[in-house]
């Protein structure tokens, strides 16, 4: 996979969908490994947008267009959605949306076999396969690469409201979570999820944050968090802004770290 993503730039605001949905087999509503050829069928008549495979053969992935605004986005999207559930139905197969399916095994999934689902798999091991999960992603163009991360945090207090929309997936493998969302569960297990460590009003006095102010403990974040004092300390140790009162050497680091996680 490429090193580097480089940002691009739009020159006006616009909007675009990519939408997650299960592909069900017609007996018991089970997910199935139907995603090729559903998608060989699809293609073989115009369409708008796209429809991709996911990361497992038991999913596909619905791309609108570009759009100035929701009006046209709102009508390809049906447009999609028509077109992708008379193909299934072609097939005995059944499409569903959702943000989990309620009583697949995971284990059972296989991954699609592209280049980069394959790269992914080899990287994450057995997380690319919990990875069926399902979800719409709106797509928001922007002019420049720092424009997204500032608007990531005004948005950032409305996160609950976005949770309580999504509240789609209360069972996991047939068991009742006891939550709404236990398709976030699935999202957070992989390295890269997290929060924003810093909110600042405006990108100076974010950048500021980063540079200056020390990272907050592990059990300031969590309060209930069972780890021992020696490991939160050599992990903000890791965070120093000085380098002087970081760990001399990655050697040095790794031990103190695993003095932590034993103490």
């Amino acid at each position: 996979m490429s090193e580097t993503l480089e940002f691009k730039a739009l020159p006006t605001v616009s909007v675009g969908v990519e939408l997650e949905l299960q592909i069900l087999n017609s007996r018991d509503y089970n997910l199935a490994r139907d995603a090729a050829d559903l998608i060989g069928l699809i293609e073989k008549e115009a369409h708008p947008g796209g429809v991709k495979p996911e990361i497992t053969e038991s999913m596909v992935e619905l791309n609108t267009s570009v759009h100035a605004g929701y009006e046209t986005l709102v009508q390809e999207l049906i447009q999609l959605r028509d077109i992708v559930a008379n193909a299934a139905e072609r097939l005995n197969l059944r499409i569903a949306g959702g943000g989990s399916h309620p009583f697949h095994d995971w284990s059972d999934r296989r991954i699609y076999p592209t280049e980069r689902f394959k790269q992914l798999l080899e990287l994450y091991g057995y997380l690319a396969k919990q990875f069926t999960v399902f979800g719409q992603h709106v797509h928001v163009g922007c002019g420049s690469g720092d424009d997204p991360v500032y608007l990531t945090h005004p948005l950032a207090r409305y996160m609950p409201h976005f949770i309580a929309l999504s509240a789609a997936s209360p069972f996991y493998q047939g068991q009742d979570t006891s939550f709404q969302s236990s398709r976030l569960t699935a999202v957070s297990a992989f390295p890269l999820a997290g929060h924003m460590p810093f909110v600042a009003d405006d990108l100076p006095h974010l950048l500021a944050r980063h540079v200056c102010e020390p990272a907050a403990s592990m059990r300031a974040r969590v309060a209930d968090l069972e780890i021992s004092d020696e490991l939160d300390r050599a992990v903000l140790r890791g965070l120093e802004k000085n380098r002087e009162q970081r760990p001399a050497t990655a050697r040095i680091f790794a031990e103190e770290l695993s003095a932590g996680l034993e103490a």
